[in-house]
């Protein structure tokens, strides 16, 4: 307690002193030594007043509520002096001390800065009579006067001091300013402030040295009372800790403290929190600002902006920060070398500002706004300017590539020769592009999509947009409106090659020579633009308009014109010599639509262009060259084809006619219509005796009654025509005419020659087909109902869906081969029918009788069976029964070589003595069938056929292919299985005792539970990853073989021979092998080997290190150089062992029986001793 009490009183009395002494200070009033007692104000923590002192160094001063009560009627004076005395000027706001300060007191509230008159003009009137209008300060506020005009020099390298007034001081009296004469006070402050300086130093020394020292009662009282002589010269403000060090920045926050003036050059400065600090004067100087956030930070004002010059901000947030406008007489380069990669700026103020040396890349400036500043070659990529306003600014050679430039407004800019390639405009709804300069600019890739400039009526006065020479090849300006932005805009020569101009309205815009091939231009608007040479070829113009417009020269070859959500209307527009070849011009109106104001077509190329259902009476087509143009449905003129016309001997050859109106009316006597499309039309009853429709399509034509005398038909294609009572006398070619699907109905076509004709769909029904040959026909869904089949030859022929409903004499007609599918044939009379190779899949032969016929080759997949009588006594030899059900059938004895039994159900059919040479089996199912006595059943197929139960004992399968065939308690005993493919097989309780297996594959088959005792050539063949579970290989040789992921769990190997086996992989899980040679079998992968019992086991050689064979019966095993290292042997039987050579470093043997057993020295542990390894 006294070394407190002497500490305060030491601090008490220097503080005094101190404040008695200090230069540049004076108080109001005699409160002195008591200004520090702990009843009255203490120093402010928090903001205070400020006044700017000469060379950068700034005071504050604030008041006491003490000094204010005394003296309430002193007035505050506040605003600005006038520019011809270049005065300081006086701000007056809250104090913002502890208890009793002005923040206590609801009415503190400062007055208006506009209701304070000018410093000099209080001055004559006396400092505490207030100004007329003037309001008065109330109780504990403060007024603040710059003591010397500020300097116009930039601020210094020195170090820059804070000098903020604790509360219990009283403001400088304004008088004791006014009398100080400038040069005079300007050269007593600077000796002042120099003074100050070099006391701060030392102050500051010295206070850091004796805060070195270990705690103790003379060093904490001395350093407590320089403390506070400190904090009282030179206050360090809120959040700053001892000797004047920024411990907010030690802690990474220094959010809403006030730093004003703070010298932080050179600092590092990385991840520090700025949000609502007040920085102003700060010197940051080659600070390191990385990622540091600056949101809403007071950084200038008037002429106190921060010196950022050099400083690393990258990837800082700014945000809400920056508001720099014109160069103040103090820092007229405030950013110069600044590092803002990455950083924050939304909402940043720059105007006039210097960025030459600035670095921006990846800045965010959304919403910034922007002023006058050159940034003439800068590199601005990855850049965010969305929502920024720029003006009179300009970009001129910029690197904007990629740039999002989405939303900005940009007034009088100049991006001349800037690249914008990629660039990004897509939403730019709104933005003002007047005056943009974009000639030279690169802007290929950039994406314009719902750019507008405005109003049509704004941009015609202001816009303007010069694009002169700039490539916009493959830009993207899908859905922009460009009625203001392209309003008397200037392409010539410009490339906008594939470029989306969706909607896009070019008025007055000068396009002379302009690149728009492959544009898209849909929806889009032409109106009094200059399109001179310009190119549209092979363009999208889909439900564009360009009413009058004059599109002289213009090449539209390729050009696509239909309407989209309504047409294309060019009426009245000047098409004269333009290239129009292989323009689809399909719906596009080229009149109004009284017929007045058509289009003009002078000596335009409208070669191959589409004008299908084109109304052209008006459309002025002098000189036009139609070659090859499609006119079908075209409404010409009557002097063009009207109505009636006379085209007798007319050569039509090439045009495009279909569809044409009136054409079926006009007299086409001997005209030549070669290659024409007529299909459809209405000929019936018409004249064409003569003409020439070689290769002329009338499909669906009606030519019914037709007068075709003489009439050429060569490879004419009369597909679903009308010839009924049609006259063909004298024509030529019939025989290569396309007869599918005509209507021949009642046609008389007695002995006709029809042989290979496609008569698909055809109706023949009631015609007369006595002896017509239709041998190889088509005849697919025609309809031959109520038809005379008499003799009529149907050898070959394709019948599939064809009608025969009511068809007479069928059972006369030849079938031999024929293509029945799915024709209804049941309850036919086919006994002894030759129906060799014919195709009756899907035919319902239900209730059929087949008695004696041949079905030979005949394929009856997908038939209806259902009731088909006496299909035992029908030749079957190759008959295709895929899929069938001939279940419990009787086939005893039954011809069934070559026959196809894919799939067929024979379960409990009788084989017995069937001969099934070549038969494919293929996954038939023969469970319980009768096959004794079978006959070639070596031959058949067996690929996936379920055999189970049945005995094939004996049998030669060698080389047999059965992959995953089913033998599931199958018989195999003594079969030969040399070479087979049981790959997959599905085997398990088979019995293949004495069987042969020599190079037989075996691959993942399932042998579980099956036996296998005395099979011969095992050890030849593949049985990788086949499944022996429970198997019996009792004594079975399988040197050399591949057991390879077998599994091997329960099986019984007892006395089996595995010398060099492969076991890699294979699981031995309980696997008996008592008295087995494992000779040099591969077992270092082998699964679960120490559960198999290895009793009598030989494993000369063999690796088993680590290894468990705890308690293990190893009676007799023999492990002859066995590699038993670390194994576990404990309490293991090695009863007559032989260890001989064997390796049992590191081998558990506690407990091991040593019964005669052969050690690893060659020595026998007899029958008490044991092996010393």
């Amino acid at each position: 307690m006294l070394i407190n009490n002497g500490f305060r009183l030491g601090a008490a009395v220097v503080l005094a002193g101190m404040l008695w002494a200090s230069p540049g200070v004076a108080l109001a009033d005699d409160a002195g030594p008591a200004a520090a007692d702990d009843s009255g104000p203490s120093v402010s923590d928090g903001a205070t007043d400020r006044f700017d002192r000469p060379g950068g160094v700034r005071a504050d001063v604030s008041a006491g509520p003490r000094r204010a009560a005394e003296q309430p009627g002193r007035a505050a004076v506040q605003g600005r002096g006038d520019a011809q005395t270049q005065e300081g000027t006086h701000t007056e706001r809250a104090s913002t001390g502890r208890a009793g300060t002005a923040l206590d007191n609801p009415s503190a509230v400062p007055a208006p800065a506009a209701a304070f008159p000018p410093r000099r003009a209080a001055a004559d009137r006396g400092l505490n009579a207030p100004a007329p209008g003037s309001v008065p300060r109330p109780a504990g506020t403060v007024a603040v006067i710059n003591v010397a005009p500020i300097s116009d020099a930039p601020i210094s390298d020195a170090p820059q001091i804070s000098f903020p007034t604790p509360d219990a001081l009283a403001p400088i009296p304004a008088a004791a300013v006014e009398r100080a004469p400038g040069p005079i006070a300007a050269a007593i402050n600077q000796a002042v402030n120099t003074i100050g300086f070099a006391v701060e130093s030392v102050l500051d020394t010295v206070g850091t040295w004796l805060s070195g020292f270990p705690a103790n009662p003379v060093t904490d009282f001395l350093a407590g009372a320089l403390w506070l002589v400190r904090r009282t010269l030179f206050p360090v403000g809120s959040g700053v800790g001892n000797w004047g060090s920024a411990a907010c920045v030690a802690t990474k926050d220094c959010s809403g403290q006030n730093l004003s003036g703070a010298d932080l050059r050179g600092q590092d400065l990385s991840g520090v929190n700025f949000t609502d600090a007040t920085m102003l004067k700060v010197n940051l100087l080659n600070a390191n600002l990385t990622g540091a956030t600056m949101i809403r930070t007071r950084l200038s004002g008037d002429a106190y902006s921060a010196n950022f010059r050099d400083v690393d901000a990258s990837d800082a947030n700014l945000q809400g920060t920056f508001s720099f406008g014109a160069p103040s007489s103090s820092l007229r380069d405030p950013l110069a070398g600044m590092n803002l990669t990455g950083a924050n700026l939304s909402g940043l103020y720059l105007a006039n500002v210097p960025m030459a040396t600035v670095t921006l890349v990846n800045t965010n400036l959304s919403g910034a706004s922007i002023a006058a500043v050159d940034l003439t070659g800068k590199d601005l990529r990855g850049v965010v300017l969305a929502g920024a306003s720029i003006w009179n600014t300009t970009f001129a050679g910029a690197d904007l590539r990629g740039v999002n430039l989405s939303g900005a407004k940009y007034t009088n800019a100049n991006f001349t020769g800037a690249d914008m390639r990629g660039a990004t405009l897509s939403t730019m709804r709104g933005a003002n592009l007047s005056r943009v300069n974009l000639s030279g600019t690169d802007l290929r890739g950039v994406d314009f999509s719902t750019l507008s400039a405005g109003p049509p009526n704004f941009c015609r006065q202001n816009c303007g947009v010069d694009v002169t020479g700039a490539n916009f090849s493959d830009a993207n300006l899908s859905g922009a409106n460009f009625s203001g932005a392209f309003v008397t805009a200037n392409f010539t020569r410009a490339d906008l090659t594939s470029a989306v101009l969706i909607n896009t309205k070019f008025l007055g815009s000068d396009l002379t020579e302009a690149n728009l091939t492959r544009v898209n231009f849909n929806e889009g608007q032409f109106s009094g633009a200059i399109l001179t040479n310009a190119t549209f070829k092979n363009a999208s113009m889909l439900g564009s308009r360009g009413i009058n417009q004059d599109f002289t020269g213009v090449d539209l070859s390729g050009a696509d014109l239909r309407e989209f959500r309504g047409p294309s209307v060019y009426s009245g527009a000047n098409f004269t010599r333009a290239n129009l070849a292989g323009a689809n011009l399909e719906g596009t109106v080229f009149q109004a639509s009284t017929g007045e104001g058509g289009a003009t077509f002078v000596d335009a190329n409208l070669t191959g262009a589409r004008l299908v259902g084109q109304s052209l009476f008006g459309v002025n087509l002098q000189g036009t060259d139609l070659a090859g143009a499609n006119l079908s449905s075209a409404k010409l003129a009557d002097e063009a084809l009207g109505r009636s016309a006379d085209l007798a001997n007319a050569n039509l050859e090439g045009a495009v006619l279909s569809g044409v109106t009136g054409l079926s009316a006009a007299t086409l006597t001997g005209a030549n219509l070669t290659g024409q499309k007529l299909a459809g039309l209405n000929f019936a009853g018409r004249n064409l005796a003569g003409t020439n429709l070689t290769r002329t399509d009338l499909t669906a034509a009606n030519l019914a009654g037709a007068d075709l005398t003489g009439a050429a038909l060569t490879s004419a294609d009369l597909t679903r025509a009308d010839l009924q009572r049609a006259v063909l006398t004298r024509t030529t070619g019939l025989v290569t005419a396309t007869l599918t699907g005509a209507n021949l109905t009642g046609v008389d076509l007695t002995g006709q020659d029809l042989s290979a004709k496609n008569l698909t769909g055809t109706n023949l029904s009631g015609a007369n087909l006595t002896r017509t040959n239709l041998t190889r026909a088509n005849l697919t869904t025609a309809n031959l109902s109520g038809a005379n089949l008499d003799r009529t030859n149907f050898t070959g022929a394709n019948l599939d869906r064809a009608t025969l409903t009511g068809a007479r004499n069928l059972a006369g007609a030849t079938l031999t081969g024929a293509n029945l599918t799915g024709q209804d044939l049941s309850g036919l009379d086919l006994s002894g029918k030759d129906l060799t190779g014919t195709n009756l899949s899907r035919a319902n032969l239900a209730n059929a009788d087949v008695t004696n016929a041949n079905l030979t080759g005949a394929n009856l997949t997908g038939a209806n069976l259902t009731g088909l009588r006496n299909l035992t006594s029908a030749t079957l030899t190759g008959a295709n029964l895929t899929g069938q059900s001939l279940s419990g059938l009787n086939l005893s004895g039954k011809n069934l070589t070559g026959a196809n039994l894919t799939g067929v159900n024979l379960t409990g059919t009788l084989l017995t003595g069937a001969d099934l040479r070549e038969v494919n089996l293929t996954n038939a199912n023969l469970t319980g069938a009768a096959m004794t006595g079978v006959r070639n059943l070596a031959t058949a197929t067996l690929t996936g056929t379920n055999l189970t139960g049945q005995n094939l004992s004996g049998l030669d399968l060698s080389g047999k292919d059965m992959f995953g065939a089913t033998l599931t308690n199958a018989t195999l005993a003594g079969t030969n299985l040399t070479g087979a493919n049981l790959y997959r097989v599905k085997a398990s309780g088979v019995d293949l005792t004495g069987a042969t297996l020599t190079r037989a594959l075996l691959y993942e088959a399932v042998l579980s539970g099956a036996t296998l005792v005395g099979v011969q050539g095992l050890g030849s063949a593949d049985v990788t990853g086949a499944d022996f579970t429970a198997a019996d290989l009792s004594g079975i040789n399988l040197v050399r073989v591949k057991l390879t992921r077998a599994n091997l769990t329960d099986a019984n190997l007892t006395g089996a021979d595995l010398t060099d086996a492969s076991l890699i992989n294979t699981t031995l899980t309980n696997t008996n092998l008592t008295n087995a040679d494992l000779d040099g079998a591969n077992l270092v992968t082998a699964r679960n080997l120490a559960s198999a019992t290895l009793t009598g086991a030989s494993l000369m050689f063999q690796v088993l290190a680590g290894l468990n064979l705890s308690g293990k019966d190893l009676t007799g095993t023999n492990f002859t150089y066995a590699d038993l290292r670390g194994a576990n042997l404990g309490n293991a039987n090695l009863t007559r062992a032989n260890l001989t050579g064997a390796v049992l470093v590191g081998a558990n043997l506690t407990g091991v029986t040593w019964l005669f057993t052969t050690c690893p020295n060659g020595s026998n542990s007899g029958a008490t001793g044991s092996c010393s390894i």
